[in-house]
């Protein structure tokens, strides 16, 4: 076999995979509303009897959560951005200089990404 008779599979294009990922769910609908009906319920068992998670040999597990509300675990020091920007340059470096006041990085939480999809409208052209 010479080697132009090799034909290697081109990898799907971001296209290719958004495509198929949007009309796999248009033909489903019905197993990807039941998935959020059951997604539902078992968080609602969760709430009233707490984590768990339900393993089913050679098929995998699923693992559910109860919700939890924000709750206030302590106090820290909080500057008043306009108190600060109203100081002097002086009586800022003299903050930053006793410690007082630090100057710490803004740091924007890391992303695990997402995937959405939206379908539309059955009918409607593209």
């Amino acid at each position: 076999m010479g080697a132009a008779a090799k034909k290697t599979a081109k990898a799907p294009t971001r296209a290719d995979l958004c495509r198929e990922l949007l009309e796999i769910e248009r033909d489903n609908p019905h197993i990807f509303r039941r998935i959020e009906e059951i997604k539902v319920s078992l968080k609602l068992q969760a709430d009233q009897d707490g984590s768990f998670r339900e393993t089913f040999e050679g098929l995998g597990y699923v693992s559910v959560s109860p919700s939890r509300p924000a709750e206030t675990i302590g106090e820290a020091p909080e500057a008043v951005i306009d108190e600060w920007n109203a100081l002097t340059q002086a009586k800022r470096d003299k903050l930053l200089d006793s410690g007082v006041i630090r100057m710490a990085p803004i740091v924007k939480g890391a992303s695990y990404g997402q995937v959405r999809t939206k379908l539309h409208a059955k009918g409607a052209s593209a």
